[in-house]
C-alpha cells in the first residue's frame, strides 16, 4: 500500500501519528471503493464482480464479451472508411492502458473474474459510480496508474452500454446522469478555467453524452442537471462548438481537394462559401 503514492508512504511510514500508532482512518473512503483499492495495490488491477471461476460464470461472461466484441467490430465496419476524425470513432478507438498482460501482477490470482454490465446486470449506476470514484480516488492519493485503469474499466463499461435496449431505457439513462452528476460534483474533477484540459473523467462522460444525446437529452433527470447550471452546460456548448469548427474544417479540406484545377484562388474561395452557406442552412436546427 505504501507503494502507491506519497501519501499513503507518509502515513503508513512517516514521522505521522498514524505511522506510529499503525493504524489510518480515511473515513472519505467507501468500504467497497477501499477493498478495490488494496486490489489493486496487490494484482495492479481491481474488480466489480464476486471472485468466481465456476464454468457457468465463465461461459457468461464469455458470451457477454463476445457480444460486445461483435458490436464493436460492426460499428469499426460502419467507419472503417472514416480517417478518424469523428467524434464517435475517437471515443471507440480510446484506450487508457498499454496492453493488458505487461505487469508481472496481472498475472496473480488469474480466477478474479469482473462482472461485465449486461442483460444480466440491472444496476449500471453502481458500477459507474464504482469506477468514478475509484478514478476521484486516484485524483486524491496521486496514483496516475490507477486514475488511468479506472478510465480504461468505465469506457469499457460505456461501449457495453450503446445497445438499443439500453439507450431506449430511462432507467438506464438515469444511471448515465448519475455518472454525469457524479463527475461534475466531486471536488477531485474540478473546474477549469477557458485555458485549461477538461478533466479526463469529465471528458468520457461528456463524449458519450454528446454521441448519444438524442436518445438522453429527452430525460428529466439529464434536464434537471443541467438547469442546475455550473459548469455542465458551458463545457456541454464548449465542447459541441469544438465538434462543429471540427467538423467545418473537415468539410472546408474535403471541399478544397474536389474543386477544378484551373479555377483561381478567388473563384474556389466563392463557390466554396457558397457551398458552406448552403450546407449551414439546410443542416441547421433549433
Amino acid at each position: 500500500m505504501s507503494s502507491l503514492s506519497q501519501p499513503f508512504d507518509r502515513l503508513i511510514n512517516g514521522p505521522m501519528k498514524e505511522a506510529q500508532e499503525m493504524c489510518v482512518e480515511l473515513p472519505e473512503i467507501e468500504r467497497d471503493i477501499f477493498l478495490r483499492l488494496v486490489e489493486f495495490a496487490y494484482r495492479g488491477d481491481y474488480t466489480m464482480g464476486p471472485c468466481a471461476n465456476d464454468s457457468s460464470f465463465l461461459r457468461d461472461r464469455e458470451m457477454v464479451c463476445n457480444l460486445v466484441e461483435d458490436m464493436v467490430d460492426a460499428h469499426r465496419l460502419e467507419q472503417e472508411k472514416s480517417d478518424g476524425s469523428d467524434l464517435d470513432v475517437r471515443w471507440l478507438r480510446r484506450t487508457y492502458l498499454p496492453p493488458w498482460g505487461s505487469h508481472p501482477r496481472e498475472r496473480i490470482a488469474l480466477h478474479f473474474m469482473e462482472v461485465d454490465p449486461g442483460s444480466h446486470y440491472s444496476d449500471h449506476e453502481a458500477i459507474f459510480l464504482a469506477h468514478g470514484k475509484i478514478y476521484c480516488l486516484g485524483e486524491y492519493y496521486i496514483i496516475p496508474a490507477l486514475k488511468r485503469l479506472a478510465l480504461e474499466k468505465l469506457h469499457s463499461t460505456l461501449l457495453a452500454c450503446r445497445t438499443e435496449e439500453f439507450l431506449l431505457s430511462n432507467a438506464r439513462i438515469d444511471d448515465v446522469v448519475a455518472l454525469v452528476a457524479h463527475a461534475y460534483s466531486n471536488d477531485n474533477t474540478p473546474d477549469r478555467e477557458d485555458d485549461e484540459p477538461l478533466d479526463a473523467l469529465r471528458q468520457e462522460v461528456l463524449e458519450y453524452v454528446v454521441i448519444y444525446m438524442n436518445h438522453i437529452k429527452g430525460n428529466k433527470a439529464f434536464q434537471k442537471l443541467l438547469k442546475e447550471g455550473g459548469q455542465l452546460p458551458a463545457d456541454l456548448v464548449r465542447f459541441l462548438n469544438e465538434e462543429r469548427r471540427a467538423e467545418k474544417k473537415k468539410w472546408w479540406e474535403t471541399s478544397i481537394s474536389t474543386l477544378p484545377v484551373g479555377q483561381s484562388v478567388s473563384q474556389q474561395t466563392d463557390k466554396l462559401r457558397a457551398g458552406s452557406r448552403t450546407s449551414s442552412s439546410s443542416s441547421s436546427s433549433p
